[in-house]
């Protein structure tokens, strides 16, 4: 069993919890990554063996932690990820290269800190989620970590090119809701769609799911059509969701 000295709470980012590398497991370069929902660091593995590495960071390229659900693009050997955390700037996007170095790091611009979860990409593009479920700031200056959803405010999405600047990010409403995984995203002649689990409100569900409806947990449903995010648009223009 590790020291438990040598393995601290919290993450880079300020979240103080322990980071405890147990959401997903992911291959990149030959090795299993093994990555925690909160967003933290990546915990590498042998993956015939499955002997612990140990933290990942890729050839000391990785300032900072990366979320529950990179993306590996099995063509271009890249993953992709974000990060982010209680200050400025909120989130991170990132590319690792097939090479597994960080070579491409930009700052986000959201309104405040934000619990994402997954992203998506397509060919091209990078797809980025800025939705209502935000640290309440009463508790975080009380050194307690809350989450409230927001329903006054928008879902936005942001459509960057893989290795796009900051000023590169297209960004697209919709009416409010959270989303924890992404199907899939891919590019058509006129727009960049993806498909999505939402998670609605309570009410109006056509099927639910028994346990966790008894538990008090959301129920997602994913829609029939896919969401196009058309490039020619305005950035601040709303879609169905």
């Amino acid at each position: 069993m590790e020291d438990p000295a040598h393995n601290p709470q919290g993450n880079r980012r300020g979240l103080h919890f322990k980071d405890s590398a147990n959401t997903d497991i992911i291959f990149h370069n030959g090795k299993l990554l093994a990555t925690w929902y909160l967003c933290g660091a990546p915990y590498a593995l042998e993956p015939t063996s499955l002997d612990t590495l140990g933290a990942e960071d890729f050839a000391g390229t990785l300032d900072g932690d990366m979320m529950a659900h990179p993306k590996v693009d099995e063509r271009t050997g890249e993953l992709f990820w974000f990060d982010y955390g209680p200050s400025s700037p909120y989130m991170r996007y990132g590319v690792v290269g097939a090479s597994g170095r960080v070579e491409h790091v930009v700052p986000i611009e959201l309104a405040g800190p934000r619990l994402p979860h997954d992203m998506a990409i397509t060919e091209h593009y990078a797809i980025l989620m800025d939705l209502p479920l935000i640290q309440n700031e009463e508790a975080r200056r009380a050194g307690r970590y809350k989450l409230t959803f927001d329903s006054s405010l928008p879902s936005r999405f942001g459509v960057i090119p893989r290795r796009g600047a900051p000023g590169d990010i297209r960004w697209f409403e919709a009416k409010p809701c959270y989303i924890y995984h992404v199907v899939n995203a891919w590019k058509r002649r006129r727009d960049r769609p993806r498909r999505l689990p939402r998670v609605p409100t309570r009410t109006g569900h056509r099927r639910a799911d028994p346990p966790r409806e008894a538990a008090g947990l959301p129920q997602t449903r994913c829609p029939h059509a896919p969401v196009p995010f058309r490039l020619g648009v305005r950035s601040d223009q709303r879609i169905a969701c």
